[in-house]
């Protein structure tokens, strides 16, 4: 479901999802996302060196457009393991082919101890309508609880 911008607070807290920060390491990204007024806070953050952040802060995470070609190989999701309590969601968007070329399947054999509830789920990234060399590449969509 599209949640336009203005309407994201309220659709969160009808689902009870409480206040929600962000990441990314770019600052230019981070102003384009505070400007959308849906996160409490944005920070930079460096998944590759750990986000300095208090163990189990966070009830979940969700990444979208993260671990993807030429950003984030697998070794990106201990620190956004780490920022989550035990017990939480986390669900990441994994470009299929970045997936199957940089061992992420190797990686999540590698968390079995530290993660439950594994599963995988493959999707469009484009819509229908797309066009262009990448219209038709998919993301598998992993979605585990920290354990």
């Amino acid at each position: 479901m599209w949640v336009q911008e203005q309407d994201y607070a309220v659709w969160r807290c009808a689902r009870g999802i409480g206040s929600v920060d962000g990441t990314d390491i770019s600052p230019d990204m981070l102003k384009v996302a505070d400007a959308k007024g849906a996160y409490r806070n944005v920070f930079e953050g460096d998944l590759l060196v750990g986000l300095n952040l208090p163990g189990g802060l966070y009830q979940g995470a969700v990444s979208s457009g993260t671990f993807t070609h030429g950003h984030v190989g697998p070794q990106g999701i201990d620190a956004v393991l780490d920022s989550v309590r035990p017990g939480g969601w986390i669900v990441l968007a994994v470009n299929a082919q970045h997936y199957a070329a940089t061992g992420f399947a190797a990686k999540m054999d590698e968390l079995e101890t530290r993660i439950a509830e594994f599963s995988e789920t493959e999707v469009p990234i484009y819509g229908p309508a797309s066009t262009g060399s990448h219209a038709r590449d998919t993301s598998l969509l992993l979605t585990f609880r920290k354990a």
